[in-house]
This record gives structure tokens, C-alpha cells and sequence, in this order.
């Protein structure tokens, strides 16, 4: 397992915060009850109290104070975006809170095969992942239930079977997320826009190359 986490992956992250090193990191063989309700940020949140309107329109209150000391409010709190809530059982408090909007999008690291690429995962709308400039995985699926990233792929070639892994996430901001499986953890930022030299072919006249 540990092979396919670093190959889906990439490289271990460097440093990660004490505090998220010592949660209780999930296992693929872990099955947990979802308990996870989705929805959107609304007008009335500020400071640590979440104005959250369900999916099936349902409006509640709830305190993010608790979910905000234990590293559990994950990608900030804006209004119109898209959260993924754990709820105590009266519905009045927060227990974690992921920001689905934050996380959408392009997730890469530095190549561990070559140090120079750039390789990782898309994440996109209706549960679609993908992966980015990775041959050997295919990424099928993504989604959240509690403070947890589940990612489906496929092996190239390796017939039709689903692989899953389950990543604790350990922070998420606009432009960098970490994560870690039961072994390791792992550092990813946004892609990085290659520079363009401004060289042209025909700089180099008309040798053969």
C-alpha cells in the first residue's frame, strides 16, 4: 500500500503541523458511517458561526469554534461556497468543515521519478477525478466525508478493478493542500505556469538538429 500511495501521490511531504501528525490517520479497510451533509456557505456567517443551508434547503446555525481548534475547518469560510459539514447530533455544532470549493481544481507536486515534473490530480465537479501527467494511474473518483479525501483509480493496464485510499486532510487553503494516508503525508500546491524563454526555432538558423 505504501508503494501505491507514493506513486499516486508523489513525494512525502516535508513538515507537517504537530497537532494534525498526531490525529488518528484512517485506513483503507476502515469502514465508517458517512455522516457527511453537503451545501452552501450563507449570508450571516462571520467569525465562528456558520450560516449553512443544506442541500435540500434547510437553513442552520452552527458554531465552527470547536471544528476550528482542532484543525477541522478546512479551506476558509466564504459565502456561495460549497461545504462538506459533520454535524454533533442537535445539528448546532460543527465538528468538521471542508470547503469543496477551495478544493476543486489542480493538485500537483514535484515528480519524484524526474525532480523537475509536475504530477497529481484534477479534482472536479460531480465526483470526477482525474490525473495529471500520470500514465501509470488513473483517477476515477473523488469524495469527502468527514475530514477525509477518498480518491478511486485504476492501474494502467491493470484491468478493470478500482483502488481507493482514504487521506486524512491535514490543510487546505487556495493554493496549498496536505493530506496523509496511514503511513505518510504528502504537500500539494496549485500547478506552476512554465516560463516562457521567448526562444524560437528560428533563433537557431538552419542547422539540423
Amino acid at each position: 500500500m505504501a508503494v501505491i500511495a507514493a506513486t499516486a501521490c508523489g513525494q512525502k511531504r516535508n513538515t507537517v503541523v504537530a497537532e494534525a501528525e498526531q490525529a488518528a490517520a484512517p485506513r483503507a479497510a476502515v469502514v465508517d458511517k458517512d455522516s457527511t451533509v453537503y451545501g452552501l456557505c450563507a449570508t450571516g456567517t462571520q467569525g465562528d458561526q456558520l450560516r449553512f443551508v443544506t442541500d435540500l434547503g434547510v437553513s442552520i446555525k452552527l458554531s465552527v469554534a470547536a471544528a476550528r481548534q482542532e484543525n477541522k475547518l478546512l479551506g476558509g469560510l466564504r459565502v456561495g461556497d460549497r461545504l462538506a459539514v459533520v454535524m454533533n447530533d442537535d445539528s448546532t455544532v460543527a465538528r468538521s468543515v471542508v470547503n469543496v470549493s477551495t478544493l476543486m481544481g489542480d493538485w500537483v507536486q514535484i515528480s519524484p521519478l524526474d525532480g523537475a515534473s509536475e504530477v497529481g490530480f484534477r479534482v472536479k465537479e460531480g465526483g470526477i477525478a482525474e490525473s495529471i501527467e500520470q500514465s501509470d494511474i488513473i483517477y476515477r473518483t473523488w469524495r469527502v466525508f468527514s475530514n477525509r479525501l477518498e480518491l478511486v483509480w485504476q492501474r494502467e493496464g491493470g484491468g478493470s478493478a478500482d483502488e481507493k485510499m482514504e487521506y486524512t486532510l491535514l490543510y487546505l487553503a487556495d493554493d496549498s493542500l496536505s493530506i496523509r494516508d496511514y503511513e505518510d503525508a504528502y504537500e500539494y500546491t496549485r500547478p506552476h505556469e512554465v516560463e516562457d524563454m521567448g526562444i524560437e526555432a528560428s533563433d537557431f538558423g538552419d542547422y539540423d538538429f
